[in-house]
């Protein structure tokens, strides 16, 4: 404020009150402090203590700035599909005093009541949004700024997951003659709902939705596989609609083994030309139709693959049961056996005698004696059956 009557004679200067007892400025030219309210100041030119003007009254009329509480803000909701966002997010502001009109973002002037803004119906948006909404009562100069930041709504597509069956893998099959497998392996998974496309890995990795199969039917079946050389586990994942709804199965397709088909030897026979003396030979022999391979067992750790081997020098320990397998493949086999004797090597006694009392009187005793050398066990026979 500002005071041009005064002179240097007399100077103005700047009271509080009417009574011009309490100074406040001493110039011709005065700033009020901050002022929260209307404020009435004097000025008066001044001399000294007891010459002094009448004091002139001066009111400084002050407008409060707006009061404003903070802003509430609430985003969009999403559709019922959950695919998009409607544009029905909201920024409410409320607890305003000296205030009745805004403007957002430097825009048109907006007149409210009854203390409180509620901004309706924005759009989603695409990345964050700060809205500034000024705040004013009758002069626009004396406002107020509020920011309220709105964060788009990102909406997850509701799900329902696929329901799928348990998945039933079946082996490969062999051909007739057992040497190999066909490549007939499959995979079936029947009772699927809910699914739209499927996907698989056989690698331990996640199936991928780019690129997914089609569910037709409520099945799919996997067929004319390869036969794996070792296990290997399938993973399915079955999508409804989008990537990140889905349900996930697994099984595990083992390998098959084929056998081939055997056809045993036949009218298998085995020989041998027992009795043997000790110390001699002995001769096995074996026959068979269809045979190809021969393998022999039998006393004392014997074995040979030899169709009729020999056993030189024969002992009693060699004596028993002697067996053959005839194979007419790796795994197609006969057997037969024979028994074989041993008859121990013969040394007689020597020295051989046999002597009596005769003659003997009717009814009298006859005496037989003999003697040998080697002889351990004796055996006599006579007239009249002795």
């Amino acid at each position: 404020m500002t005071e041009t009557t005064c002179d240097a004679t007399y100077p103005a200067k700047w009271y509080s009150d009417a009574a011009l007892t309490t100074e406040v400025g001493s110039s011709a030219v005065f700033t009020t402090p901050v002022l929260t309210a209307t404020t009435d100041y004097y000025v008066a030119c001044v001399k000294d203590a007891t010459c002094k003007s009448l004091g002139l009254k001066v009111t400084v009329n002050v407008t409060q700035k707006p009061v404003a509480g903070t802003p509430s803000v609430t985003q969009a909701t999403c559709n019922v599909a959950g695919t998009a966002a409607n544009d029905d997010a909201k920024i409410d502001i409320s607890g305003i005093t000296n205030g009745s009109n805004y403007s957002i973002d430097g825009g048109a002037t907006v007149a409210f009541t009854g203390g409180a803004i509620n901004l309706t119906n924005l759009p989603n948006p695409s990345a964050t949004k700060v809205y500034t909404i000024k705040i004013w009562d009758t002069d626009a100069n004396c406002f107020t700024e509020v920011t309220a930041t709105l964060e788009p709504k990102v909406c997850t597509p509701n799900c329902i997951n696929p329901t799928v069956g348990t998945p039933v893998a079946t082996q490969a099959t062999c051909n007739p003659a057992g040497t190999a497998t066909n490549n007939d392996a499959k995979i079936d998974i029947n009772g699927i709902s809910n699914a739209t496309v499927y996907a698989y890995t056989t690698d331990g990795s996640t199936p991928a939705f780019s690129g997914a199969t089609a569910v037709s039917g409520g099945v799919v079946n996997l067929t004319a596989i390869a036969n794996p050389a070792s296990a290997v586990t399938y993973k399915f994942r079955f999508f409804n609609g989008s990537a990140d709804c889905f349900t996930n199965v697994e099984v595990v397709l083992n390998p098959k083994t084929c056998i081939p088909t055997c056809t045993p030897p036949t009218a298998v026979t085995a020989g041998s030309d027992s009795p043997v003396n000790e110390g001699s030979t002995i001769n096995l022999t074996s026959s068979s139709t269809g045979g190809t391979s021969y393998s022999w067992t039998g006393p004392n750790s014997f074995a040979s693959t030899s169709q009729n081997p020999t056993i030189v020098s024969a002992t009693m320990a060699m004596a028993g049961t002697y067996t053959v397998t005839i194979l007419s493949s790796s795994t197609c086999t006969a057997t037969a056996t024979t028994a074989v004797m041993i008859t121990p090597t013969c040394t007689p006694p020597t020295a051989v005698t046999a002597s009596s009392n005769s003659p003997v009187a009717e009814g009298g005793t006859l005496n037989l004696t003999s003697t040998s050398t080697g002889g351990t066990s004796y055996a006599w026979s006579g007239p009249n059956s002795f």
